[in-house]
């Protein structure tokens, strides 16, 4: 059991929206990858978020609940979409649109509902209407930050929360996909002119089809080169012929044949 009031707070506020937030607490595992900003942060962050619908289809893992089949590859991101559309989401702004993505983050984040503010047994209000009214400062807003679940969280460094849980055979792939491609400069060029912006209608087609969906199967399979490329360019300090090969075995193994990891017979797994 958890101690401490975070969490109580967080029950409590996916409980007054439904019974999706306990069981992607209680019933739901993911892998995250936390990445450098590196030298050009937002075009980090950008091809993070473009991303992140690739890597809900590639690493799709949760297609059961209590031994039960559901109606999603990734039942994880199936949930995270439904139960607080205030506080998840993309930031990947169509080409040429002016606006700030870092502004477009801090509006997201203060019309976002602040369940650690105010009365436990109340609805949460966004935490732009404590902040009109004087009652909360710089603290208590970063204390609200931690509580915001995009697909790529910037924290000082980015946090990729697009991946289901794995055997610990293939986290090194999930890893050296995220690290390639956003931070190998040719590989992230090559994302970013190849791989359209993502959209939520990417993100839930990922998550209910995973790699059944043809055209982000055909994208998946474009992405194995790319991160080879990409790990050649950031050499041995990321990389090592080992990583390489098991990151081949991966794509070979579901990829390849039209496969995520959940769709896959058990014993292609790994331990």
């Amino acid at each position: 059991v958890v101690e401490g009031e975070r969490y109580p707070r967080q029950r409590g506020h996916y409980d007054r929206r439904g019974p999706l937030g306990r069981v992607m607490m209680l019933q739901s595992a993911a892998l995250h990858v936390n990445v450098d900003l590196g030298r050009r942060p937002l075009e980090a962050w950008r091809a993070a978020n473009r991303l992140a619908p690739l890597l809900v289809a590639l690493f799709a893992n949760s297609p059961r609940r209590c031994g039960a089949s559901v109606p999603h590859r990734s039942h994880r991101a199936a949930l995270w979409r439904r139960l607080d559309p205030t506080r998840t989401g993309l930031f990947d702004p169509p080409e040429g649109e002016a606006r700030d993505p870092i502004q477009a983050y801090l509006d997201f984040a203060l019309d976002a509902e602040a369940f650690l503010l105010g009365p436990r047994d109340r609805r949460a209000r966004p935490f732009r209407e404590w902040w009109r009214a004087g009652t909360v400062g710089v603290d208590e807003f970063r204390r609200h930050l931690t509580t915001l679940f995009p697909e790529v969280r910037p924290r000082g460094y980015l946090e990729i929360r697009s991946i289901d849980a794995l055997p610990a055979r293939w986290c090194t792939v999930a890893g050296a996909v995220v690290t390639s491609l956003i931070h190998g400069p040719g590989a992230r060029e090559a994302l970013l002119n190849r791989i359209p912006r993502a959209t939520p209608d990417r993100l839930e087609r990922a998550g209910r089809l995973g790699l059944g969906d043809r055209e982000l199967l055909q994208e998946v399979r474009w992405l194995r080169d790319r991160v080879q490329d990409g790990l050649r360019e950031l050499g041995p300090a990321v990389s090592d012929p080992s990583l390489q090969r098991t990151v081949t075995a991966f794509f070979d193994v579901f990829p390849r044949r039209g496969l995520d990891p959940g769709a896959a017979p058990e014993s292609w797994m790994g331990s």
